[in-house]
């Protein structure tokens, strides 16, 4: 039984926005002493039975061996595209903290925006196109560096060959001791 639709689309898309916030979060600080490539591929291994759980218990039945080779093909190159991006994030926040890299990670928005018009022709409305270019804009705003330390962020990763000064780590890190 799906009691789930009667929930409105924006619901869902509100509840994985908070929770891929909280995803960067909880990453950096589960990252301590570890390696980024070894836990993406740790976290990669943990999702699997939680979504399995999920679609059993909430997918409308169907079997998976009605899908068509277009389905498994796309849904592949999704896996990859995913893992890409997993790999990447986790490395930048490795490397500078959750929230330096969070807003240039939403910036997937306008390129899913961009993507769909360029591959499967959708027609935005006048909302995601606004949205697109605020999100962009927000991109620009964000890679512009406020001071020299910020241009070059002190490396706050395990693997770090030397500790970060206090004054660059002060600026990449506002919480970090003085």
């Amino acid at each position: 039984m799906n009691f789930l639709g009667a929930v409105p689309w924006w619901v869902f898309a509100i509840v994985g926005a908070v929770a891929a916030g909280a995803t960067n979060v909880l990453i950096k600080a589960g990252m301590k002493g570890v390696d980024s490539y070894v836990a993406t591929a740790v976290r990669a291994l943990l999702i699997v039975p939680v979504v399995w759980l999920i679609a059993f218990a909430l997918a409308k039945p169907g079997l998976i061996s009605t899908w068509t080779h277009r389905n498994w093909v796309f849904l592949s190159l999704s896996a990859l595209a995913a893992g890409i991006s997993w790999v990447c994030s986790y490395k930048a926040i490795d490397m500078v903290g959750a929230a330096l890299p969070a807003p240039i990670d939403k910036s997937s928005l306008a390129f899913t925006v961009i993507l769909a018009v360029i591959f499967l022709g959708e027609r935005p409305n006048w909302q995601n196109i606004v949205a697109t270019v605020l999100v962009l804009a927000a991109l620009g705003v964000t890679l512009i560096p406020s001071t020299p330390a910020q241009a070059q962020p002190a490396a706050t990763t395990s693997t770090a060959s030397a500790p970060a000064t206090t004054a660059a780590t002060s600026v990449t890190n506002p919480a970090a001791p003085r």
